[in-house]
């Protein structure tokens, strides 16, 4: 069971886009799944599902230790899609593939016990993907074969995922 203290991070990042964009967390629709795992290269890579809606931004971000309430999480790193995008997508972190681009390069902390949390949406269709929340030691142990999924660290695989993202 995932404590407080990751949690609410989760639930910032899952409202984030839309708020972020002209939506808030009232309004924006959390449909689809992200997860991570390693490509060939052994880069981190962004595992989407987006199930309904699109996605054109997916935004890295480290916890919310030291933060005040008032303050954002971290970037630690963002990309941009140059148009929506829907289905299952697959995006390296590292040296994404058109129509992605960094905006912001993947910067991960130090500390392996640092909580990275991923999430991906559409700021104009006011959606968010349901994110993953993990720690850079957790993300250091993937294989291409595994992708974690939620706020637990939890590890599947790649058909799990899928299978799993559009109920």
């Amino acid at each position: 069971m995932a404590s407080m203290r990751r949690c609410a991070p989760l639930t910032a990042v899952a409202v984030g886009l839309g708020l972020a964009g002209c939506g808030n967390a009232v309004t924006t629709e959390v449909t689809g799944r992200v997860g991570l795992q390693r490509d060939d290269r052994g880069d981190i890579t962004v595992v989407i599902d987006t199930c309904r809606s699109r996605v054109s931004e997916i935004i890295v971000s480290a916890g919310r230790d030291g933060l005040s309430a008032d303050q954002p999480n971290p970037t630690l790193g963002a990309l941009r899609a140059a148009t929506p995008q829907s289905g299952r997508l697959s995006v390296s972190l590292a040296s994404p593939a058109h129509p992605w681009s960094v905006t912001r390069p993947l910067a991960l902390l130090q500390d392996p016990n640092a909580l990275v949390l991923v999430d991906a949406g559409d700021r104009e269709d006011d959606t968010a993907t349901s994110p993953v929340g993990t720690t850079v030691a957790r993300i250091g142990e993937l294989t291409k074969d595994q992708v974690i999924v939620g706020n637990d660290s939890e590890v599947v695989s790649v058909d799990r995922f899928h299978a799993a993202a559009c109920p």
